[in-house]
């Protein structure tokens, strides 16, 4: 990773390298964010099903579709960069 600490010092070119690290860095923390929020919108769908006592009868595709389609807050209204994901996060 860049030092960044003394950007005073760093040319056009190294300021754009770190921030195309910062922005990979930024995407990876997204993309677990977002599938952390997955499984915790997931979560709280099964326990409103609980309390309300709907019998389970499995998942299916489109009650996943509904659960994620619910808004849950705000987000970024930035549009979203290419994200390349690697395996181990």
């Amino acid at each position: 990773m860049t030092d960044i600490l003394n950007a005073e010092s760093m040319s056009t070119a190294e300021i754009r390298v770190a921030r195309a690290e910062l922005q990979a860095q930024e995407d990876v923390i997204s993309f677990v964010r977002r599938m952390a929020q997955g499984r915790c919108d997931l979560a709280r769908d099964e326990q409103r099903r609980r309390v309300a006592g709907t019998p389970a009868s499995g998942i299916s595709v489109s009650d996943i579709a509904n659960v994620f389609g619910q808004e849950h807050g705000g987000g970024s209204s930035r549009p979203p960069r290419e994200t390349n994901i690697s395996a181990e996060h």
